[in-house]
């Protein structure tokens, strides 16, 4: 990296960002998904599995990793679709 210089280091910065920001894309996605199969368990489903909600969730990281990576997946949609609805208004 050192020996890059201006330009040279400014697209090698812009292809880091872009592949950074396809796979938080890829992972807010999936924690989106698992988010959604989780919150369709039923207290039967946790009895089946022997396993109370609250300590699942804990396992699962459901507050402190997929809540907030699902939150970065709505912006994300939400930040896409403001181009495409000022088009549509055009």
């Amino acid at each position: 990296m050192d020996k890059r210089e201006g330009k040279e280091k400014y697209e090698l910065a812009v292809e880091v960002a872009w592949l950074t920001q396809e796979q938080a894309e890829l992972v807010s996605f999936s924690a989106l998904v698992q988010k959604e199969v989780i919150e369709g368990w039923t207290d039967a489903n946790y009895a089946d599995i022997e396993i109370n909600r609250a300590i699942a969730q804990t396992e699962l990281g459901f507050t402190m990793t997929i809540l907030p990576l699902t939150d970065i997946h709505t912006e994300s949609q939400g930040r896409k679709s403001k181009p495409k609805q000022r088009l549509e208004a055009s």
